[in-house]
C-alpha cells in the first residue's frame, strides 16, 4: 500500500510540474526525462571512456553499500564503471529505483580530455504507468 501511495504521488508531481517526454529524448515515448546531472569520481575510470561518452546510453547501477553515500547510483557504460551520480542528485532517484522504477542515463558530454561527464538521466516506462494509474 505505501508503495501504491509514493508511486500514485510521484506521478501526481510528475504530471503537475509538466514534465513530458518526447521520442528523441529517451528510448521510447513512456521513458520521462527527470535530471541533468554530472558523474562524479570519473577520473577513477578514465581508461573506460578515453574515446568519450557522448550521446551513448548508460547502465544506471543502485549501489547500496557505500557508507559515506547509502543513496549512490553507479554509472556504467559497456558494463564498465565511469562515475557516480553526484550524491546531491541521486537520493530521490534512488528511492524510485529501490521502488522498482528503472532508470537509464544517456551521456550528453563525452567526458574526454578530462572533462566532466554530464548525463541526462531517464525513468523507463513511466508515461505508461501514469496513464494506467489514473485509469485505476
Amino acid at each position: 500500500m505505501k508503495r501504491r501511495i509514493f508511486l500514485g504521488s510521484l506521478g501526481a508531481t510528475l504530471l503537475g510540474t509538466g514534465f513530458t517526454a518526447s521520442a528523441d529524448s529517451g528510448n521510447s515515448e513512456s521513458d520521462i526525462h527527470v535530471l541533468r546531472a554530472e558523474a562524479v569520481n570519473s577520473e577513477q575510470f578514465h581508461d573506460v571512456f578515453k574515446g568519450g561518452l557522448s550521446r551513448q546510453q548508460l547502465t544506471l547501477h543502485r549501489v547500496r553499500d557505500r557508507t559515506f553515500d547509502p543513496h549512490s547510483i553507479r554509472v556504467e557504460a559497456r558494463g564498465e564503471p565511469v562515475g557516480y551520480l553526484a550524491p546531491v542528485c541521486s537520493e530521490v532517484l534512488a528511492a524510485l529505483m529501490d521502488h522498482g522504477m528503472e532508470a537509464y542515463a544517456r551521456a550528453v558530454t563525452s567526458g574526454a580530455s578530462g572533462a566532466p561527464i554530464v548525463v541526462d538521466v531517464f525513468l523507463q516506462g513511466m508515461h505508461a504507468r501514469l496513464r494506467n494509474a489514473k485509469l485505476s
